[in-house]
Formats: structure tokens, sequence, C-alpha cells
């Protein structure tokens, strides 16, 4: 954040200052391990844990102040800078949303069911380059992330790019209202969540609440390709970019070519046509890098300064990253796994060349839906000419039983109970030239499997 005084921090909070000890401030923290001299520790409230425990040991590291909702028996009231407010997590909303309202860096927000992360990263390595810009690090993407992305944001840079997730109607609205974003992106409309939703058009409005937020004399990029556009509203004075395959697109893909690394395509936007080169394989990959194309070009920037830097990006981890160990290729996609997303790593793994293998677990978050989703996959696996279907966890027994019933060996659809049968099964399938696919819900904690194998791989996902 911009440099602050205590009195401003404590108006920007809605907060009670009870001691000024005279320190400014710059960063936020809500973890007690992650304190720098500058910095303002909010105790926040949760489920399991309750961040007032750790007030003291904040102050001890160095902070420069705390924000608390509660006053204990343990704070020495002068030995820092105290900031009381009613709800911690409230004041971390309202104090982003006021350091939004003063800074003068173009705000993008990235939604969608897929790529959230993909997109939002390519945008800043693109931007990245010519621009001084800021960017949501991690997952840092819900009602906690947002806000604290946008304190700890420098306030000063020309572009500041944020993550938004859901799982609820309601939420992106939220996020939206704290954001006011100049730009918004929606990445696609898919199925994750789906069992906290009626239907698929209930995904579609809740996605499309990011350009209710949207700022008068911005764009939004949107997917064009999909039925679900109907439900992209257009607040008046913002104008709309399509990306996708209909000839009807703003941002037009066309000649779409997949290898085993990486990806080419034609894009077309404004009369001007260029091929792209993505390092990274996978058409839905493709459509991630046209749309932070589409959004870069219409910032100014140039489709041959594009094409050469898009080259460089690199995607980041377990999001279908590729790794080689011992003559295995390695698709480590176990970030996150909804149908669509699901799918789409099984085209890819199609379409290798053989022994294939594919890890799968469960699709999370899929309500009433979920029996019939697991099967569709397991429907869709068999059409896939894989040589092994292991899959781990309760609901993706209904991937390899419907893989069976659809035509796969019996023998080569397996069910397993525990990571540890899976990695001595993989120990004797996998021989040089194999091609690997991990690809599960968040929950399932898939990289502990391939640290069985490889304890090298997947160490940085938490």
């Amino acid at each position: 954040m911009i440099e602050i005084n205590a009195q401003m921090l404590a108006q920007l909070c809605n907060g009670e200052l009870l001691n000024d000890n005279g320190r400014t401030f710059k960063t936020l923290s809500i973890d007690s391990r992650r304190i720098d001299s500058a910095c303002l520790f909010v105790a926040l409230k949760g489920e399991n844990h309750d961040a007032h425990d750790f007030v003291v040991s904040a102050i001890e590291k160095g902070a420069a102040g705390v924000l608390i909702s509660e006053i204990r028996p343990e704070y020495d009231l002068h030995s820092s800078c105290f900031i009381k407010c009613a709800d911690t997590l409230a004041s971390l909303q309202f104090l982003a949303k006021n350091l939004r309202a003063v800074t003068k860096s173009r705000f993008i927000g990235v939604t969608g069911s897929n790529g959230k992360t993909t997109v939002r990263s390519m945008i800043a390595h693109l931007l990245s380059e010519k621009y001084s810009c800021y960017s949501t690090e991690g997952n840092l993407n819900n009602h906690i992330g947002l806000p604290l992305t946008i304190a700890n944001s420098p306030g000063d840079e020309d572009f500041t790019v944020l993550e938004m997730g859901m799982n609820n109607e309601g939420e992106i609205r939220f996020l939206a209202d704290i954001a006011k974003p100049d730009i918004a992106v929606i990445t696609n409309v898919g199925t994750a969540h789906i069992g906290n939703f009626e239907s698929a058009e209930g995904i579609a409005e809740a996605k499309a609440e990011i350009l209710e937020g949207l700022r008068p004399g911005g764009f939004a990029i949107l997917p064009g390709d999909t039925p679900m556009k109907r439900f992209f509203h257009l607040p008046e004075g913002v104008k709309a970019i399509y990306f996708g395959t209909s000839p009807d697109n703003n941002a037009l893909i066309e000649n779409i070519q997949t290898e085993s690394y990486s990806s080419t395509f034609d894009l077309t936007i404004d009369k001007q046509k260029m091929k792209f080169q993505i390092n990274i394989p996978g058409t839905h990959n493709v459509y991630n890098a046209a749309a932070a194309l589409a959004l870069c070009h219409n910032v100014g920037l140039s489709f041959d300064y594009l094409a050469e830097r898009i080259k460089s990006f690199v995607p980041v981890g377990a999001r279908l990253e590729i790794l080689e160990r011992d003559g295995v290729r390695i698709l480590l996609d176990c970030y996150n796994a909804n149908p669509d997303s699901m799918r789409e790593a099984l085209t890819y793994l199609a379409s290798c060349k053989s022994p294939k293998i594919a890890v799968l677990g469960e699709m999370r978050e899929l309500g009433s839906m979920s029996v019939h989703l697991h099967k569709k996959i397991g429907a869709y696996a068999a059409e896939c000419e894989l040589d092994w279907l292991i899959c781990l966890g309760k609901d993706a027994e209904y991937i390899a039983s419907q893989a069976i019933e659809c035509g796969f060996s019996p023998e080569r659809a397996i069910s397993l109970n525990s990571f540890d049968k899976a990695a001595d099964l993989l120990r004797e399938l996998l021989k040089e030239g194999a091609v690997v696919l991990f690809k599960a819900s968040r929950g399932m904690r898939f990289e502990k499997i391939v640290q069985k194998l490889w304890s090298d791989v997947g160490k940085d996902l938490h």
C-alpha cells in the first residue's frame, strides 16, 4: 500500500486508534510468521483459528501495528500501534475498497470456471515488460485474498491484475465491488462448483457479476463460443471483446495446432492477423492465451511484441505442468479438477504416444450431479485410447466403472483406496516412454502420489 500513518490507516479501516507509536505502514499480513517492520498485522477470526492468539508474537517480531476486534489481558496497548474495530475481516475489506478508490492503477479482474490462474499469469507476464504490474499471488482470489492483494499492492503501478474465485452466487459481485475493475475477463463458463448452483445458467450469471463492477469507459474480454454469453450484460459505456473460433468473434482464433509441448494458432483482431506460439500444450490453453492477448492488444501492445513475449510464458505449477523424470513424461495437473478441465486433460493425454496412463481422483463440489458427471468422464476416458486408468476416491470409482461399461478393459481400469497402492502399481507400469497424467481436485492432494515416485515433484504445492 502507499505509505500511510496510523491515524489515516485507522480511518481507512473504519477502526479506533488506541495507541499511535509513530510508525508508518506499507504492508499488511494475516500471518504472524510473515512480518516486517512496516507491516500491519490483521487478527482474523476463522472457524478453526483466531489470530488474536498471535498478536503478541507479531508485535515481538516487529510489526508496526495490529488490527484487532477484541482486547485481551496479555496485550500491552503501549507496546505497539493498536487499531480496534468491530470485525477485522470487514475492516480489511473496507481498507482495500478505500485504497482502490485512491489508486491510479488500472485494475484487471479475471474470473471463469477454468483457466483463471493461467490467464491472470499470462496477462501479468505480457504486461510486465512494458508496464509496472502487480498481480495476485498463489490462490489469493477470495473474500480474504483479494482485499489482501489490493492492500499489499504498491499503489502506483500501471496495472493490478486480480484473480476472482467463487463458490456461490454473489461472491464475484462482492469482490468486484471492492476492486471496481477497469477491465474484466471471463475465461469461460463451465461446470465447476455446479453442486452449489441449480444449473449451468446459474454459474454463468454468477460469473457475469464481475461486469456489474466495471468502471465506465472500461472493457470486458469474454468467451464468444459459449451459448452462456447471453448472460453477459454490459453496463453502459463498457465495450466487449469476444474471443473464440466462431467467425463473429472480435478476437478470432484459427488454425489451432497442438504439439506435445506447445501450440500454435492464428489470432485476428481489428483486421490484424498474427500467428502465435505458446510453449504449453492443449487447445484450452490456446483459448486462455487468446483472452490474454486480446486484452493486452487492446491496451496498446503490438502483435509483434506479444508474439515474441508470450513464447517465454511458463504456467503456474501443477496446471498441466509437463515434467520429465527417468524417461517418463509426467502431466502434473492436480491443482484442481472439474468436469471441463478433466476432459481437457484427458484430451491432451489422448494425443500423446502410448503407453498412456491416467491417474484420476474425485472432482468435488458437484453436489447431486457428482455421480452423473464422474460417469461422463469415465465414458470419455473410454474414448481416449488409454492404456491404463487408475482411479482414487469414492466418486472416482464411477469413472472406472463407467469406462469399463463403455468398453475399457476391466483389467486396466482400476479403483484403488490408497496412495501407496497407486504408487506401487505405477512403479510397475511406468517404463521409459510412458506418459502419466495426475488429475484431481485440490483437496485430494494428489501430489503426494507423485512424491512417492519422485520426491522432488510437487513440493511447492500447498
